[in-house]
């Protein structure tokens, strides 16, 4: 996977970055499920203040 990460991240055309308004969820150690959860939470928060 560390391979074709820096494939993706260093090819020259079209090289694979992350947008500046990205969120990065850290699913190490976490079920499924606690991670629908994070991302649901993100999305709650969002909403609330739009």
């Amino acid at each position: 996977m560390i391979e074709r990460h820096k494939l993706e991240t260093e090819r020259e055309v079209a090289p694979f970055v992350k947008a500046d308004d990205a969120i990065t969820i850290d699913s190490t150690n976490k079920s499924i499920g606690e991670v629908v959860y994070m991302i649901e939470h993100i999305i709650a928060r969002r909403m609330k203040n739009d």
